[in-house]
């Protein structure tokens, strides 16, 4: 499944064993996991909407990449692989790369130079009013020097 931002792919195999298709001639430094889904277009729509707004272009500074939900990451090898400073996980649990599971649900965190954002599944944000306004307040404090909440 291709996405936005997606040029080529590279398959390495991390020490769980199983192969991993990484994208590579990315240039963004936003990377957004997300899971597989039947409703990737809809969802993929949501996020460029999202990410647009934000004032960030999806060709060329964010890379949307849906992942099976029985593929496990490591942190460190997404950060040697794509090069981002920026990370959101949209319902993917931190265990998949590697994080604690108490990694906080809607609380910006920092780890190391990454900046960290874990929230619900892309259309649950999409029909949550709460959920989807505090991701824009934190898109807008982020991206657009916007301080106001």
């Amino acid at each position: 499944m291709k996405s936005i931002g997606i040029l080529n792919e590279i398959t390495v195999a991390p020490n769980a064993g199983t192969e991993v298709t990484y994208p590579v001639d990315v240039h963004g430094s936003i990377l957004v996991l997300l899971p597989e889904s039947s409703q990737w277009e809809e969802e993929q729509v949501f996020l460029s909407k999202v990410f647009t707004a934000a004032e960030k272009e999806m060709d060329k500074d964010v890379l949307l990449w849906p992942i099976s939900e029985n593929v496990h990451l490591s942190f460190p090898d997404l950060q040697h692989h794509l090069h981002f400073s920026d990370l959101f996980l949209f319902g993917v649990e931190p265990e998949q790369i590697g994080l604690q599971s108490t990694l906080p649900m809607g609380v910006p965190v920092h780890l190391g130079q990454v900046f960290l954002y874990r929230t619900d599944l892309p259309l649950k944000v999409m029909n949550s009013s709460e959920i989807k306004i505090r991701l824009w307040d934190l898109l807008k404090k982020r991206y657009k020097n916007d301080p106001t909440p």
